[in-house]
Parts: structure tokens; sequence; C-alpha cells
């Protein structure tokens, strides 16, 4: 909710709300609100330019509301921190959009999607000890998520480490096992590391995605 409502006083507050935005705060938070509208509209260049009006990412300032009642600050709201990130980080601003991951985990410690955000970018910058500590902490929330797994097994092929990437897959299809593109990697693993049970894995992959392995080859 981004305007704090006072029942049986709409015309009131609607004055209050007009008011509130013809300072620079309210400005501010105008373009922040509008910054994340075009989030939805997949913007994101023109969003994280919108963010631009706020301090930068990582600082105190940024997570320090400023918003005129009865405006709800966006700056205390991991909601707003996230969204800010990812427009960062798909503007190619990788080490601000860490800062904004930062500033919604500095918020929401336990906010999972914004831990494997930075996990993926962490992932991408090849800051490998980053995306274990992330995906540890998703993982500890959530045993039941196959999205950290999924990051270890990508991580693992990266490293060339065909076996610590078998694994991951095989923890991320034990959680959520209809995704065929995971049982193609475990198959091709066990067929390459010599393990046991690659054609039922190739048998699933088929079964839920005909064709997929031939794709692939």
């Amino acid at each position: 909710m981004l305007i704090r409502d006072k029942p049986g006083e709409g015309k009131k507050l609607m004055d209050e709300l007009m008011g509130s935005m013809t300072g620079p705060a309210g400005e501010r938070w105008r373009r922040g609100v509008l910054a994340m509208g075009m989030m939805s509209l997949g913007r994101l260049r023109d969003a994280a330019e919108g963010f631009d009006v706020f301090p930068a990412p990582g600082s105190t300032a940024a997570r320090t509301p400023t918003a005129p009642p009865p405006l709800v600050p966006l700056e205390t709201e991991p909601l707003f921190h996230h969204p800010r990130a990812v427009a960062l980080q798909a503007s190619g601003r990788f080490e601000e959009a860490l800062a904004a991951y930062g500033d919604a985990l500095a918020l929401d410690p336990e906010r999972a999607e914004a831990r494997v955000g930075r996990a993926e970018l962490l992932l991408r910058l090849g800051d490998f000890r980053g995306v274990v500590a992330d995906t540890e902490q998703v993982i500890g929330a959530h045993p039941r998520a196959e999205v950290p797994w999924l990051l270890r097994a990508r991580m693992a092929l990266r490293l060339e480490r065909p076996d610590m990437a078998l694994r991951a897959f095989e923890k991320a299809a034990d959680r959520w096992p209809s995704d065929a593109t995971v049982w193609a990697q475990i198959a091709r693993l066990r067929q390459a590391l010599d393990r046991p049970g690659a054609p039922e894995a190739e048998a699933r992959a088929e079964a839920l995605a005909p064709g997929i392995l031939s794709a692939s080859r």
C-alpha cells in the first residue's frame, strides 16, 4: 500500500496526497512509483533511470524514508529495492545492482527473491563464494526450493565439476521433478560420469518433453 488511508476522510486524503507531491520529496516518490510501474511493462532501462532520483544504492540514505505523509516511504520497502536491483542489472550496472539487492536484504534478510537474484548476478560475475553463501541461506530457509540447487549446478558446470553439477541437478529434481531440462542434464552427466540411471533419466526427460534429447544433441 503506497498511501496511508484514513477511513471516512477520502476527500481530505486526496487533497493531502496532491499537496504532498508538489515538493522535491513528493516528486521523487512519484518518480519512484512510475519506475516500479515501468518494470511491469518491461521497460527496465527507463525504470533504472527513474530510480536514479533516489540516493545511490548501498548508502544509508538509500534506506532512509523521505516521503511526506500520507505517502508510504519507498526507501524502507524491500519491494522497492528488489526491482531497482533488477533494473540496474538489466542496464549492465552490476555493482549498483548488487548494492540494491543488499538494500532489499538489509531490510528483509529472509527475502528469498532478492537473495536468489543476487546469487544469479554473482554467478554471472564469477563470485562463486558469494553464490554458495546466498544459496545456502535460501536452502536453509526454503529446503524444498529447487532454484538454489539449479544455481549451484550452473556454478559447478562453470567450474568444470560435472560430479558436483550432477549432485545439484539431482537435488533440484528431487524438489521439482517436472523439469525436463533438468532430467536431460542428469542423463547426460550420468552417462559422462559412467553413473547408473542414465536411461531412466532420459526416459523422464522424454516423457516430460518429447524430443528434448534429440534437440539438445
